[in-house]
């Protein structure tokens, strides 16, 4: 799941165990770093529901793994990619005299896809697909076709129909 922050503001990482006596760790990974233990401090606070980061900073982003322990057994119970924004982006998107997308014609589009993990990437990169091919289709029917021979297989096929045998209907009735 992700999950965005907003830089300097509060977010919560809910994580629920199975069993209340179960102990829960908290691990981050950090760009394709190894996973470490979360620091707790009076910024960072573990709670029997999840972890409290006051004042997330973007030194908080990466992916966060919930663990708990419970009889010796091991299990990630949550694993939250968490995203901070900044505070100029936020109020860039929260602009009411802008349209919501403008903010974006700024940028370049590979700056714009690295704010995405790789499936909403992916669903973009589809979604441009299909769109630029529905364009390529709408202006091909806009334009006319010129009158003229017949081209490709229809022209393979029309000397065909002139050459064929009528058909011999008997659809009259003998008579006797």
């Amino acid at each position: 799941m992700t999950q965005y922050g907003v830089k300097n503001n509060t977010t919560f990482l809910e994580c629920l165990p199975k069993a209340p006596q179960a102990s829960i760790r908290w691990l981050i990974q950090r760009d394709n770093d190894r996973r470490k233990e979360v620091k707790l401090s009076d910024r960072v606070l573990s709670t029997e529901h999840g972890l409290l980061i006051r004042s997330v900073q973007l030194s908080d982003q990466g992916l966060y793994y919930c663990l708990t322990t419970e009889n010796g057994f091991k299990r990630t119970v949550a694993k939250i990619r968490l995203r901070v924004l900044s505070e100029a982006m936020v109020s860039v998107l929260t602009d009411k005299q802008q349209s919501p997308w403008a903010w974006a014609s700024s940028l370049h589009p590979k700056v714009l896809l690295a704010a995405f993990s790789p499936a909403e990437s992916l669903a973009v990169q589809q979604y441009c697909k299909e769109r630029k091919a529905l364009q390529n289709l709408q202006q091909r029917q806009q334009q006319p076709q010129p009158p003229g021979p017949l081209r490709g297989d229809l022209a393979k096929l029309k000397p065909l129909l002139d050459r064929r045998k009528s058909r011999n209907r008997r659809n009259h009735v003998p008579e006797v």
